[in-house]
């Protein structure tokens, strides 16, 4: 009885040293990583559910120092139309 007291105490003294949540350090280091990267382009596919149906968004995104443009393009629920959005900004 006394070492698995002895063991819980020691876990628990672990658990309760760690000083940063895990999720912030991993932010901390890709921060720290790609700090001096200036442009990022990525295509992503955005799936939700609305009026139960899932809908999907493919979503082309672009970025580089204050501008960005990001172009999506989605089938209105209950219509065969499709709605396409451009997004550009220049960071004001």
């Amino acid at each position: 009885m006394k070492k698995i007291f002895a063991v819980i105490c020691m876990v628990s003294g672990i658990l309760f040293a760690q000083t940063e949540n895990p999720k912030d350090v991993l932010f901390k280091r890709l921060t720290e990583k790609h700090s001096n990267v200036n442009e990022m382009s990525a295509i992503i596919d955005l799936n939700m559910s609305m009026f139960g149906a899932t809908m999907k968004m493919p979503i082309k995104m672009w970025m580089k120092g204050n501008l960005f443009r990001m172009d999506t393009s989605m089938e209105v629920p209950g219509t065969d139309k499709i709605m396409q959005q451009t997004i550009i900004g220049d960071g004001n």
